[in-house]
């Protein structure tokens, strides 16, 4: 009863982690997030009121080919817009965008699955971050060959 879906983005619940002593916080996830509070959670409705426009198109995880697409959403009045890359198991692979004063609007950005260096990476998964300004938002997408 006190835990709460922190993003709604999916299950396999596999980490935990508490702070405080005593507890006064803690999360567990997988491809859900869930929070732990000893203060009182505010109702589903005003979370996702206080949590602005979606970036991404979806959070759910997704198979692709090359190139990688990415359909996100820039909200009106933003500062910075950031794509970033990991490997599954967080090594940054990629730094794919930072744009200042991006432009508002739908917008797909293509990765062509390379590194910074440049060199083509194998099939794998990895984690696509959108963040514009506060906000992020991930993706998981398991790239074929």
């Amino acid at each position: 009863m006190t835990w709460t879906d922190a993003n709604a983005v999916g299950q396999f619940i596999n980490r935990f982690r508490f702070f405080g002593h005593p507890v006064t916080v803690g999360y567990a996830s997988g491809l859900t997030v869930y929070k732990y509070s000893s203060e009182p959670v505010p109702a589903p409705h005003a979370l996702a009121a206080s949590m602005g426009p979606r970036l991404l198109e979806s959070k759910e995880p997704t198979d692709s080919g090359r190139p990688v697409r990415i359909p996100l959403t820039v909200p009106p009045g933003a500062s910075r817009l950031a794509v970033n890359i990991w490997g599954r198991f967080g090594a940054h692979v990629r730094h794919l965008l930072d744009e200042a004063q991006p432009q508002a609007g739908s917008r797909p950005i293509e990765w062509d699955v390379t590194n910074d260096a440049g060199e083509a990476l194998a099939p794998g998964s990895f984690i696509i971050r959108v963040t514009v300004d506060e906000q992020s938002e991930s993706r998981i997408v398991h790239v074929r060959t």
